[in-house]
């Protein structure tokens, strides 16, 4: 036959094993279970009894019964202060960065008869830690067993740092950067005037594309006068008169005064590279503006 026989209590971890009220718990069982409770759990012990044998079920029903807002600070050894004559902890609090000592209430000094030498737990409402109390009182047994499963973590964390092999750094992708593309110097010794909005993109874009192959650009803004356009014409080599980009009363004077002197004027509507170089080609027909033009084209 076989009767069933339910008891709850805290477990209690002793050095080898461990406890649920008069019920021993070994420490081989301790390891075989999945999940194993420690020091203060709540547990079921499931006593199975046959003719034979009288073994138990242990099952963890609740590692905290705490609430979720109490704070638990486990296994701190209790410390007593001469000077005051008073119990106290030390911990790293959770809400402070620094570690705070606090002293513990005379009841629970009383009820749980601390003495030099005891660790325990000590629980508080989030925030309020002068108001909390003592939860839990380690048997000297269990504080051995504590410290040796500690110790023992924590040389099995450094065994695994230091066996660990180092991970080589990741090799770092060579960048491929594209060869500088060498542009002939087409417009080498020329100042290129260029008509245009000075507030506009435009002055920057062509401004590179005629000093990356030697010329000078001048630039006239809405802001000159005539007589001021009329003299940075005349000294040009060339004129780039953005139609897009242009005030019409500029435009038309850059026009009427390069026609009237004879100097070469381009009015543009896109200044792209391959075009400006086209335009320079019709008017200075260069070796060497036909070989930048099959260039800006690849």
């Amino acid at each position: 036959w076989i009767s069933v026989t339910l008891t709850l209590a805290g477990f209690d971890l002793d050095l080898n094993g461990g406890h649920v009220g008069p019920i021993k718990v070994s420490e081989s069982k301790l390891h075989k279970m999945a999940n194993a409770p420690t020091n203060g759990d709540w547990v079921k012990a499931e006593e199975i009894k046959d003719d034979e044998l009288l073994r138990y079920k242990i099952t963890t029903l609740k590692r905290d019964p705490l609430p979720t807002e109490i704070v638990r600070l486990q296994f701190l050894p209790a410390v007593y202060r001469q000077d005051v004559k008073r119990w106290y902890i030390e911990f790293q609090s959770p809400e402070h960065e620094t570690t705070q000592q606090l002293l513990l209430g005379d009841y629970d000094v009383l009820s749980f008869k601390l003495k030099p030498g005891d660790y325990i737990d000590y629980a508080y409402r989030r925030g309020q830690e002068i108001d909390g109390k003592i939860v839990w009182k380690y048997t000297a047994s269990a504080v051995v067993a504590t410290r040796m499963k500690r110790q023992f973590a924590k040389s099995a964390l450094e065994a695994s740092a230091e066996t660990k092999p180092s991970q080589p750094a990741p090799a770092k992708k060579k960048v491929s950067v594209a060869p500088v593309r060498q542009l002939r110097q087409v417009f080498a010794d020329k100042s290129l005037l260029l008509v245009c909005i000075e507030n506009s993109a435009m002055p920057r874009k062509v401004k590179r594309h005629v000093e990356d192959r030697g010329g000078k650009l001048i630039l006239s803004p809405r802001s000159d006068s005539n007589a001021m356009l009329k003299k940075k014409v005349q000294k040009a080599d060339m004129v780039i008169v953005t139609t897009d980009f242009v005030d019409h009363g500029q435009m038309y004077a850059a026009k009427d005064e390069a026609k009237r002197i004879g100097k070469p004027i381009w009015m543009a509507k896109n200044t792209n590279e391959r075009n400006m170089l086209q335009w320079y080609k019709r008017h200075f027909g260069t070796q060497t503006a036909d070989q930048e033009i099959e260039q800006a084209a690849e």
